[in-house]
């Protein structure tokens, strides 16, 4: 009797750790997949709308997603600030061809480094659509990666022209979709603790050439608190303020 109790104990537990492992193992399901085939938990899915913005998931890539995954972000808190641009002037019909347009800065940190990310949402078409610029200053921080930067409508995706990096910032020359709407302009990088991020998007007034678009230094005096314009630069851009967070 003390044999068969003996046994059924041993069947019990390792139907206990069979059970278990198959819990552990389960794969959480898949709810979205995005227009370049990445395939997202809710859980996911969930992090990069709270990150970006609800357009964000549609056409995220792969490199973005192994950039958080890599990171161990998924399970790190968010924090975030936003500014709204509403510029009464606009009504009237000027460049912009909408009355506001707003930034975002969101951060999630694991370890020693945080992801920094930069949400830029038009709420309407822009009616010039040349080189935008895209970037950051880094304030007793430091950048630890390339920027992955991109620019999303409902139909199409861009990449950026030409990215500057420095040891205090980046930023990216980037021309939004001449197609589609709901225009949002995105960017992640990584940074070192202990310091504040600073981002900014300028739009261009008029259109403007890629050469123009690189006449800036990086400063936190600058246009939005990055970009310190030059030359041909200075007249071109929309002076939107900038939004910043400490890491």
């Amino acid at each position: 009797m003390r044999a068969y109790n003996k046994v059924i104990a041993i069947l019990f537990t390792l139907f206990l750790s069979l059970f278990g492992a198959v819990n552990v193992n389960a794969k959480e399901p898949i709810v979205f997949t995005s227009s370049n085939g990445v395939e997202l938990t809710a859980k996911e899915y969930n992090f990069f709308v709270n990150m970006y913005n609800k357009d964000f998931p549609k056409d995220m890539t792969q490199e973005e997603y192994d950039f958080f995954y890599k990171g161990n972000y998924f399970n790190s808190p968010i924090e975030k600030k936003t500014y709204f641009e509403k510029d009464p002037k606009l009504k009237s019909g000027t460049f912009y061809g909408t009355s506001s347009k707003c930034i975002q800065i969101s951060s999630a940190c694991s370890g020693s480094y945080c992801a920094v990310t930069t949400t830029v949402t038009w709420y309407g078409n822009p009616s010039v659509k040349s080189y935008d610029l895209l970037g950051a200053y880094l304030a007793d921080v430091s950048l630890v990666n390339t920027p992955l930067t991109r620019s999303s409508s409902t139909t199409s995706s861009t990449a950026p022209s030409y990215t500057k990096t420095a040891s205090n910032g980046v930023g990216a020359s980037i021309r939004v979709p001449t197609a589609g709407s709901n225009i949002s302009l995105y960017q992640a990088l990584t940074t070192t603790k202990g310091g504040v991020v600073y981002a900014s998007y300028q739009h261009a007034k008029s259109n403007t050439t890629l050469a123009v678009s690189k006449q800036y230094n990086f400063s936190k005096v600058g246009y939005g608190g990055v970009f310190g314009f030059y030359g041909s630069a200075l007249s071109v851009y929309d002076q939107m303020n900038g939004v910043y967070i400490s890491v």
